[in-house]
């Protein structure tokens, strides 16, 4: 399938070759779930409010501002991540 010292697909002697991609972390698609524990809650209200008005934790929007904006997507979300 590909040139030498890549994939072949080919029957016989011809040379195979699998390659192996290793992932280590998990990717968190809520991103609502400030901290991580796969629901958003209390824990997460707490980590948005106390970067208020900041550029922290809580900018959930990345607007470069912990606000209302944010707030509202918290509790948009609230609950269990799917």
């Amino acid at each position: 399938m590909f040139g030498s010292g890549g994939w072949n697909d080919a029957l016989g002697d011809a040379r195979a070759e699998a390659v192996i991609i290793e992932y280590e972390g998990v990717v968190n698609e809520c991103i609502e779930d400030l901290d991580g524990d796969g629901v958003v809650g209390g824990a997460d209200l707490t980590l948005l409010l106390s970067s208020w008005n900041t550029q922290g934790t809580g900018d959930i929007n990345g607007d470069g501002n912990t606000d209302g904006a944010d707030l509202t997507l918290l509790l948009s979300k609230w609950g269990l991540c799917s």
